[in-house]
């Protein structure tokens, strides 16, 4: 939040008189680095009326050396976030005291006639005024008649410190196409609807300058109900907000449609309806005042035309992130995630890989219908790709009133891998053998394929039926085998004991078949319908070894060793003994925590070593970047290695001279 020193409503009239006067001085609260930034949205002045000097936290507004009239806007961005707007009116000496002045006269009232459907402005419709469908049958605004992933937008600014009052209305495609409407300073929605929904009324209590902003968007794909949504505002002001030349109620109806002026007639002698163009790209406006009462023609009224020009997007991040397949749970897919603060409709996205030629990627909107920020998701599989790591940069560029605004880039380095191989075109499994007690089961697989595949098997949990999203019902994969480019049929034998089924009893299993080329696997095709395998498992006991049947094998421990040691020596000697093993043991353990090597002749080498970095699958299921760790190893030395495959004591040179 930003204030002006001494004026905290944002909004300050000055007269113009000498170049170089301190004009006004902005402030802002914020703690962290600020950049400050202003515009002009009126017409009258030169661009160089008047001159930003930031300081720190604090912002100059300076006269110019060629001050004409105009407004002049100040706004400051801090981490990426762009702040509320402060107006500075610059006014000619003719103008005398402007405590209540505006960009804009009161003329003498003129009709305008009633407005037709507004045109579309750079892929925006804007809403339109229609005579009956408010909730008193009275006039209204509609949504502009858009198509799939299309916006209608409409935007009422304050005229000074109050209380907007809006009554909306919604029929659309429930949970996809939303009517939303927000305070420029709030970081709520005050609704956001969908489905069928009969008028409601919200309130919210803005400051001179804020705008109140309603859309109603589409998703891409199906219309259902009117497709569309309605809207009242009233707009009434605090006490002493509204200049004293306007008597009565002071009560302000705003509306907006397209880029003409339309007007509703006053309900009252004493109720002020107001209509007028609000659509952006107007860097100032005429406003006409249809009324019963008298107005004086030197009457002048606060009121800001809503303006934008074409900006960069603020908030412009991303991040490489993994989504777990769990019928793949050893692939994941790798998207590019990227956020914004903007409507993805009104902006133009392109990606660049390296230094190729900007393109157009596809991209889906997660958090469809909220833009603070925008989240969209862009499939790594769907960047032209050859297997390497390269450099992927994202730009975005606003598109508003015919302009196109600077692009804000941001990259991140990825492997971009090869092309994903075709799915195959048929698989089918065939059951030749139930598991018994004394024989596992044996399951044929046909497939027909363009390369060679991995063949799988799938358990899906009890209830699994048809129609049920298979990413959250299923189960453990085992992968049974691989075949090649000239291969079509395999059997597998012990399908069931692959999986924890409980002995003798049958679960459903289905089973797979993805085609591998150039090291990357391409998406599965399932059997349409599982096989029901038996399990059987017996408890398997594992052989002696010939050094354990012929009873020569010792299983020694610390303290059984360190015995041995002392063997053969009494009193004062065998407590060096026992001491000396055991610093020998600490003094091996100390060197390989630090880093470093022992070798011992005859016996071999402990060495410590360090793994690279790897990314791995966590509990969650999740991937993430394991870091570098540190390891002990044994290398045993040729005379212990030989000594131990011929079952004798060795040392090296006896090893080595062996032929």
């Amino acid at each position: 939040m930003i204030t002006w020193q001494n004026d905290p409503d944002g909004y300050l009239v000055e007269t113009i008189t000498t170049p170089g006067r301190v004009l006004a001085i902005a402030q802002t609260d914020s703690t962290r680095p600020v950049q400050w930034l202003s515009r002009w949205i009126a017409e009258g002045g030169q661009e160089d009326s008047a001159r930003l000097e930031p300081q720190g936290n604090t912002a100059r507004v300076i006269q110019g050396a060629k001050a004409g009239q105009g407004l002049f806007i100040v706004w400051a961005r801090v981490d990426g976030r762009e702040s509320n707007e402060l107006v500075l009116m610059l006014l000619g000496e003719a103008y005398g005291s402007a405590r209540y002045g505006s960009a804009v006269t009161v003329e003498e009232p003129i009709s305008m006639g009633n407005q037709e459907q507004g045109e579309i402005v750079d892929g925006t419709v804007p809403f339109v005024l229609i005579a009956n469908g408010g909730p008193d049958g009275g006039p209204c605004f509609q949504a502009g008649t858009i198509t799939d992933r299309g916006i209608s937008q409409i935007r009422f600014i304050a005229p000074s410190d109050g209380v907007f009052t809006i009554n909306y209305k919604v029929s659309s495609e429930g949970a996809y196409d939303f009517l939303t409407g927000r305070t420029q300073f709030s970081e709520d929605d005050l609704f956001s609807i969908s489905g069928t929904v009969d008028w409601s009324t919200e309130t919210a209590h803005v400051v001179a300058g804020e705008a109140l902003d309603v859309t109603y968007t589409k998703d891409g794909s199906v219309s259902q109900g009117e497709d569309t949504g309605w809207i009242t505002v009233n707009f009434l002001a605090d006490e002493g907000g509204i200049p004293s030349e306007i008597q009565g109620q002071a009560a302000l109806l705003f509306s907006a449609s397209a880029a003409t002026l339309s007007h509703i007639e006053a309900v009252n002698p004493d109720a002020i309806q107001l209509s007028g163009s609000c659509v952006f790209g107007f860097a100032s406006a005429a406003i006409r005042l249809i009324s019963r009462k008298r107005l004086k023609v030197s009457t002048l009224l606060r009121f800001t035309a809503g303006h934008s020009s074409a900006k960069a997007p603020a908030g412009l991040q991303s991040q490489l992130r993994d989504e777990i397949n769990p019928l793949q749970p050893d692939d994941p897919d790798e998207y590019l995630q990227v956020w914004f603060y903007g409507h993805p409709q009104q902006h133009t996205l392109t990606a660049r890989i390296d230094d190729a030629p900007a393109f157009t990627p596809a991209f889906t909107w997660q958090n469809p219908g909220t833009m603070d920020p925008a989240i969209l998701k862009i499939p790594i599989s769907g960047l032209p790709g050859d297997g390497s790591t390269h450099v992927i940069t994202i730009s975005v560029s606003q598109r508003i009133n015919g302009q196109t605004s600077p692009a804000a880039s941001v990259s991140v380095k990825s492997r971009l891998p090869m092309p994903k191989p075709p799915q195959p075109t048929f698989v089918h499994a065939r059951l030749i053998r139930q598991g018994t007690e004394e024989i596992p089961d044996l399951v044929e697989v046909t497939w027909t394929a363009s390369s060679g595949v991995i063949i799988s098997a799938n358990l899906r949990p009890q209830g699994w039926g048809y129609g049920q999203d298979p990413t959250k019902l299923a189960g453990k994969t085992v992968k049974l085998g691989y075949g090649n480019e000239s291969e079509n049929r395999m059997q597998f034998e012990g399908i069931g004991s692959s999986f924890e089924f409980a002995t003798g009893s049958e679960s459903s299993v289905f089973f797979s078949v993805a085609e591998i080329r150039n090291n990357e696997v391409g998406p599965p095709l399932f059997t349409l319908n599982p096989l029901k395998i038996r399990a059987f498992k017996s408890e398997a006991i594992e052989p002696k070894t010939p050094d354990e049947r012929v009873g020569t094998a010792q299983h020694m421990g610390h303290n059984t060793l360190r015995y041995h040691v002392q063997d053969g020596y009494s009193g004062m000697n065998a407590t060096i003994a026992a001491t000396a093993f055991d610093k020998l043991l600490l003094r091996i353990k100390d060197i390989m925590r630090k880093g470093g090597t022992v070798t011992v002749d005859d016996l071999g080498r402990f060495e410590t070593r360090w793994s690279d970095r790897r990314r791995v699958k966590g509990p969650a299921g999740t991937y993430y970047t394991k870091p570098a760790e540190r390891s002990v190893t044994f290398i045993p030395s040729i005379g212990f290695k030989t000594g131990t495959e011929r079952g004798r004591v060795m040392t090296d040179a006896e090893a080595k001279a062996l032929p």
